[in-house]
């Protein structure tokens, strides 16, 4: 079994790029109740980087744009996962975006050993999009609103090739926000 949790970045002030001390503080205390992390990836953007360095001290954090640029899914960003499913059925656009994260999880899957975790810090969207592309439209109804500050995606994989248990992963309100 492998698992890749996809986590929105943590709090940050308008229009800074850069995590608030609060984003800090939360992403090291998630950070400690999470992992090991073998593999942690990121946007290039620096609350992305920052939050995945605060989830895990020490970590040689990978930066890929693929994680930063959700091309015309963006526009749909803040909606909830059934509202991501529908657009994937229904935008050949939106459908190629989910699809290259998809295969950018995939990537990422076969670089793991059994048993192995990863993180990937990204933007609001990715979680949604993920389960529009693994899950049906039901199980996204389940999962509600959007990801918000922290909040993301848990991909449980029982074999390569098949579709992964996906399970998101929420904060308490008070602590977070879109």
């Amino acid at each position: 079994m492998r698992t890749i949790e996809v986590r929105r970045h943590s709090l940050r002030e308008r229009p800074d790029r850069h995590l608030s001390a609060a984003g800090r503080a939360l992403a090291a205390a998630v950070g400690r109740t999470r992992g090991p992390f073998r593999v942690v990836v990121a946007s290039p953007l620096p609350r992305a980087v920052e939050t995945a360095q605060a989830m895990v001290p020490g970590a040689s954090v990978e930066r890929s744009g693929v994680w930063s640029d959700l091309g015309d899914a963006e526009a749909l960003w803040p909606r909830s996962f059934a509202e991501y499913h529908r657009a994937i059925a229904g935008s050949p656009a939106v459908r190629r975006r989910s699809d290259r994260l998809a295969r950018e999880v995939e990537c990422l899957l076969r670089r793991l050993d059994d048993g192995d975790r990863a993180l990937i810090v990204t933007h609001g969207g990715s979680p949604e999009m993920l389960v529009g592309h693994w899950g049906t439209l039901e199980s996204a109804a389940r999962f509600g609103g959007p990801c918000r500050c922290l909040e993301g995606l848990q991909l449980t994989f029982e074999d390569l090739g098949r579709r992964p248990r996906c399970e998101v992963l929420r904060l308490p309100p008070e602590q977070t926000r879109l």
